[in-house]
């Protein structure tokens, strides 16, 4: 999965979580009133109105205060006052009361009571508690005013035209609900995205320019794009196999071959090496890759020497600075390329150090010296051609001739004669011929 599909993913998700969430809220808000509302008096039917909200006065459509104590109603202008004259006129108006006459009789002859009800009726206002009936005419209005003004009230279609209606509110606002009240409660900040943490909870995470950058792109090439990948990298992410992968990579189907071997031995075999090669590279060390190229136990230690004079030692061979010999010592035959000569007339001197096979073109009637730089037992070869007609070679006084021979030789006009000679330390370190034939 890229990081392109998980974004994408991730988004999706996001907008059915909050499509989710929104379409809980807005059930559980249904049907739920704000916090600050109003209710029509005629819904109320349990509870007690605050005092100033409730219509006060003498009226059967009012209530009356706590502290009025008339059982009827004031009517128009003046009638309170006509009531007063009415009970003061009357004889006994208070018949549960004692007049200042009864108190004198039933009580002391002092006139004490009489001088505190004189007192008493005296005063400006002897009962502070009770409204006089100027007092009652100036707290209320006419009969039915607070009446009209109540129901008035009610009958209009919005009295409170600045508070919502249950209904209003609905419609206004959502429901209160736990998620959108934990949603209300994160601070967003610039370059922050919300999720959910938890049941009714929400944390905020980054959400960098780039990470946006990524979440507009229209597809995931878009968004690889956006990443700095390369088209060539694009090629090779929506290869749908590894084979095509490689082949995306330039990688040969040889080079596939060897990639898609089980094991060491496999590819080995892929790349054309036998099963003796094979056992070579499995060998652990040096000692076991020897012996399995066949390497006795003996030439490992004498591969193994440090210097040619621990390999000697280990040959059994005594240091080259002081040898010490046994028995006979042959010295070894030098074979070297046959010497091409030319002689006439003059003498012929022959370095045998350059090789046991010399060849001498006659153009005159050579004498041939003994030979230099002879090496006991070594067999000199010569070969004389005649060239330009028939030549006589020679031999010089220092080279022996065996019994019977002469000291000269006539070979025949281009005929090849050889003459053989060998170096011996037993007679005395000089060269005697042994033959002299001429080939035919």
């Amino acid at each position: 999965m890229t990081l392109a599909s998980v974004i994408s993913d991730l988004a999706t998700r996001l907008g059915v979580e909050f499509k989710a969430i929104r379409a809980e809220a807005v059930t559980a808000l249904s049907g739920k009133a704000n916090t600050s509302h109003n209710h029509a008096a005629a819904d109320t039917n349990s509870g007690a109105f605050a005092l100033a909200r409730i219509p006060t006065g003498t009226s059967s459509s009012t209530v009356s205060l706590g502290d009025h104590n008339h059982s009827g109603t004031y009517d128009g202008a003046g009638a309170a006052s006509t009531a007063v004259s009415t009970h003061e006129g009357l004889t006994d108006p208070h018949p549960g009361y004692l007049t200042p006459a009864e108190g004198n009789a039933a009580y002391d002859a002092s006139g004490a009571a009489t001088t505190a009800v004189s007192a008493h009726a005296a005063a400006g206002d002897p009962h502070p508690g009770y409204l006089t009936p100027a007092e009652g005419n100036a707290a209320y209005d006419a009969i039915g005013a607070a009446t009209a003004s109540t129901a008035a009230h009610v009958a209009a279609g919005d009295p409170h035209p600045g508070y919502l209606t249950p209904s209003e509110g609905n419609a206004a606002y959502q429901p209160i609900d736990p998620t959108l009240t934990a949603f209300g409660a994160l601070t967003i900040a610039a370059n922050k995205l919300p999720y959910g943490s938890g049941s009714d909870a929400f944390s905020l995470a980054d959400l960098t320019a780039a990470g946006r950058a990524l979440l507009d792109d229209a597809d995931a090439a878009a968004q690889l794009t956006t990443l700095g990948v390369s088209a060539f990298v694009q090629t090779l992410l929506d290869d749908a196999a590894a084979t095509n992968f490689l082949t995306t990579l330039g990688v040969s189907t040889y080079v596939k071959t060897l990639l898609d071997d089980t094991d060491a031995s496999t590819a080995l075999s892929t790349l054309g090496l036998s099963t003796f090669v094979k056992t070579l590279m499995d060998d652990a060390d040096a000692s076991t890759f020897l012996s399995t190229l066949g390497i006795t136990t003996f030439i490992k230690t004498l591969l193994d020497d440090a210097d040619a004079a621990t390999a000697l030692a280990t040959l059994g061979a005594v240091s080259a600075a002081s040898p010490t010999f046994t028995g006979t010592v042959t010295a070894p035959r030098i074979i070297k390329p046959p010497q091409a000569l030319s002689s006439g007339t003059a003498n012929l001197t022959i370095d045998a150090s350059t090789g046991d096979n010399q060849k001498v073109t006659a153009t005159g009637n050579p004498t041939l010296l003994a030979p230099t730089n002879g090496v006991d037992g070594q067999v000199l070869v010569i070969e004389v051609l005649a060239s330009g007609g028939a030549r006589t070679v020679f031999l010089n006084a220092a080279i022996l001739l065996t019994s019977g021979q002469a000291a000269s030789y006539v070979v025949s006009s281009g005929k090849i004669a050889t003459i053989i000679l060998k170096y011996s330390a037993l007679a005395g370190s000089v060269w005697f011929c042994t033959s002299m034939t001429q080939i035919l």
